[in-house]
This record gives C-alpha cells, structure tokens and sequence, in this order.
C-alpha cells in the first residue's frame, strides 16, 4: 500500500499509460501508506505548485513523498510534520534515475527514524534545491535535515 494520496507510474508488471501527475492549490495532508504518507511516484514524473504535503505518516520510508526512478517538481510549496518511521520524513529520493527539483518551496518539522533525513533522505539520485527553507526537521540517527547516503544534492 503504497502513496496515501497518490499513487504516480508503475513498472513492468503494473504497467500505467499515463505517468504524468500535474497537482496546483491542493492540500495532501493527513495519510498514511507503508511508503510515501503522501505520494508515490514510481517511474513518472509529478509536479507539485502551490501546495501543501503536510501531516502524512509513513511506516517505512517517505513520509511526505517517496520518489522511485521518477522525476517530482516541487514549486512555491510547503512540505510540513510528516513522519517516516524509517528514512526521509518529508522526501525519499530512490534509486540513480530519480530526481528531486525543488524551487521556493519551505520543509520544516518533518521527522525521520532510524535511517536519518528528517527533511530529505537521498539514497543514489539527484536533488535540486532553490530559493527554498529547509529548517526544522528532526531525525533519530543520522542527519536530521538532509542526508545523502549515496547520489548528488544541488542547492542552486
């Protein structure tokens, strides 16, 4: 059960035609899944504009968001007191063709467990960050704002 909200993309044996998620002036808050509390993206690409990802619960990883060989866009957005009971309690960015573009957007009060990145747990992709604020956030282990355990992190 994975993407509390929304689930984005598939694979090879859960094929989806269209992988495309365009989300504005929405509030994805208070949901849980065993990854992404908020959203999923498998694959696809989601782009989220002024919005809010906030009170999500994960029981893994991702509390806000978990990105699996996808692309998100995170634009003028707040991401806010998630959790994952693992790793990245606002953002789970997975696997080397994963990408995370974030652009004036604030992260702040999320909370990650034993695997770190309260705000952001990168593990072998690339995260984008601009004129954003990430402050706050809280992790049991490891860094509790951003935590690249393999990948790239750009702050432009």
């Amino acid at each position: 059960n994975n993407g509390g909200a929304l689930f984005n993309g598939g694979n090879v044996t859960r094929p989806i035609a269209n992988k495309i998620a365009n989300i504005t002036n929405t509030n994805i808050n208070n949901n849980f899944a065993n990854y992404g509390g908020g959203v999923y993206n498998e694959n696809g690409t989601v782009t989220i504009s002024n919005s809010s990802i906030n009170r999500n619960l994960s029981e893994f990883d991702g509390g806000g968001f978990f990105n699996e060989n996808g692309t998100a866009n995170i634009n003028n957005s707040t991401i806010a007191v998630n959790s994952a009971r693992f790793a990245g309690g606002g953002f789970y960015n997975n696997n080397n063709s994963s990408i995370i573009n974030i652009s004036n957007a604030t992260i702040s009060q999320n909370v990650a467990g034993n695997n770190g990145g309260g705000a952001i747990l990168n593990d072998e992709g690339t995260v984008n960050i601009s004129s954003s604020i990430i402050s706050g956030n809280n992790a049991f282990s490891l860094s509790e704002e951003i935590e690249n355990s393999s990948g790239v992190i750009r702050a432009c």
